[in-house]
C-alpha cells in the first residue's frame, strides 16, 4: 500500500471511529421498548479501529520522516499565504469620532497591493511545488 491510500484507508478508520464512538454513546442506555445496537459489540469495533488506525498511523508516520522539513515547509508557506491574504492595502484615511466630532488621519501601507499580489503569487508557486513533490513521494512510497 503506498502513503496516498494509507492516507484515504486511515481518514476512512477515523470516521468510522468517530462514528462508533456515538453509535456507542447512544446505544449504551436505552429504554428497554427501543431496539439498540449491543454495546459490547460496539465497543470490540471500536477497540479494532484505534489498533488499526495507531498501526497504520505508525506506519505512516515512519514512511513520512524524509518529508518532514517539506511537510512542515508547506504548512507555514500555506499559513503565511494566509496572512498575506488579510492585509489591509487601502490608502484611504481612517476616520477618528471623538463624540459628534470627526477628523480624517492619513495611513501608510507597509506593502502595496502589487506587493502583495507578487508575494501570494511566489508563495503558491512555492505550495504547489512542495505539493506535488509529496503527492509523488505519497503515489510511490511503499508502507513497510
Amino acid at each position: 500500500m503506498n502513503i496516498s491510500i494509507a492516507l484515504k484507508t486511515l481518514a476512512r478508520i477515523n470516521k468510522r471511529i468517530t462514528e462508533l464512538n456515538s453509535l456507542l454513546v447512544l446505544n449504551n442506555r436505552v429504554r428497554v421498548d427501543e431496539e439498540r445496537l449491543v454495546p459490547l459489540d460496539l465497543l470490540a469495533e471500536l477497540k479494532t479501529r484505534v489498533e488499526e488506525y495507531a498501526t497504520l498511523k505508525g506506519k505512516l508516520s515512519k514512511a513520512s520522516v524524509p518529508m518532514v522539513t517539506k511537510l512542515s515547509k508547506l504548512e507555514k508557506l500555506k499559513g503565511l499565504l494566509n496572512v498575506i491574504r488579510t492585509l489591509n492595502t487601502s490608502e484611504a484615511p481612517e476616520v477618528i469620532s471623538y463624540g459628534m466630532s470627526h477628523k480624517e488621519v492619513p495611513v501608510v501601507v507597509g506593502l502595496s497591493k502589487t506587493t502583495i499580489e507578487e508575494e501570494k503569487a511566489n508563495l503558491q508557486r512555492q505550495i504547489d511545488q512542495i505539493q506535488d513533490e509529496l503527492d509523488l513521494y505519497n503515489a510511490t512510497t511503499l508502507l513497510d
